[in-house]
């Protein structure tokens, strides 16, 4: 039995289970087998949860250097924008507003002209666009209230799936 899988050892567990219920099975080999087996299924259980505990920890890595990376690369957007700033300051002051070169070329621009509103402006509804407001159910206020005992129409509270817990 030592080369089982955990699966293979939770339906011989299974199979154990029944037997117990079993009028006729032998009480002591039945409580041997039954604890040799446990033993088995315990220690590949422990594996299993090391496996999935060291993908968790795996996982979690991959989040900080995600997280180190995009810190990265915010810095070097930030560094390329004051450098751009830099080159079109030195570009303005010579008076060059254009620089050819085999690999881009450089080119100062004037951006599109912009609308500035002021705080108390009047504007025409005819001008306004509608933004509708995001609504969705608050399920921690439904479950509140279904808890205590009000009726909300098409809602009700349904008992949660097991989970594994590996602390």
């Amino acid at each position: 039995m030592t080369d089982l899988t955990l699966y293979a050892l939770t339906d011989e567990y299974r199979v154990l289970l029944d037997m117990a219920n079993d009028p006729d099975a032998d009480p002591e080999s039945f409580d041997a087998a039954l604890q040799a087996i446990q033993g088995e299924l315990t220690d590949k259980a422990i594996a299993v949860a090391s496996v999935a505990r060291n993908l968790e920890a795996f996982a979690d890595q991959i989040d900080a250097a995600v997280k180190a990376m995009q810190a990265r690369a915010k810095s070097a957007r930030s560094h390329a924008g004051r450098v751009r700033d830099y080159l079109l300051r030195n570009l303005e002051g010579a008076k060059i507003s254009k620089i050819d070169s085999p690999y881009f070329q450089v080119a100062i621009r004037r951006n599109p002209p912009a609308v500035i509103i002021d705080a108390d402006a009047d504007i025409p509804p005819d001008l306004c666009r509608v933004i509708p407001a995001r609504v969705e159910p608050d399920k921690a206020k439904i479950k509140a209230a279904l808890k205590s005992g009000e009726a909300v129409d098409g809602c009700r509270i349904e008992p949660g799936s097991n989970r594994i817990e590996i602390k």
